[in-house]
């Protein structure tokens, strides 16, 4: 297993944009991949917080940022004032790793929800941990999905 220390550095160099960040996964698949059945089984979380709207310039992608970000689902021209995050913890080992984030104008709809939650679960999947649970508050979005 790599140590905090390596995976700090690693962590440092790489650039997070909204949406599952594919070098954020790989290097988590390297952990992934030494670690023993029981340190595997995990826990999704999610959970919102407001945000101030505000608009910055991003000279790396050459774009304004502060707008509503569904990564690959999307963007649109309204002002972010949401994050979603979501993070998995292991169920029965001392661990936890936030996977992705998003952006939105208000609390996520659970149309929207549907999909985003679709996607971390494919991509946890993918890496060979085994999710069991998805924990949530009782947002209304949250509940009608």
């Amino acid at each position: 297993m790599l140590s905090a220390l390596t995976l700090n550095k690693a962590i440092q160099n790489v650039y997070v944009k909204p949406d599952i960040c594919a070098n954020m996964m790989h290097l988590f698949e390297i952990n992934v991949s030494s670690m023993g059945l029981q340190e595997k089984v995990c826990a999704m979380l999610l959970d919102e917080m407001a945000l101030k709207a505000s608009l910055q310039f991003n000279p790396l992608d050459d774009q304004d940022e502060g707008f509503e970000d569904f990564g690959q689902f999307g963007r649109s021209p309204k002002h972010a004032t949401h994050a979603l995050v979501f993070m998995l913890r292991g169920l029965l080992t001392k661990w936890k790793q936030p996977i992705s984030y998003y952006l939105s104008n208000g609390p996520v709809k659970a149309h929207m929800l549907v999909p985003l939650l679709y996607e971390v679960i494919r991509g946890v999947s993918a890496i060979g941990l085994v999710m069991k649970i998805d924990i949530c508050d009782q947002e209304r979005n949250n509940r009608a999905v």
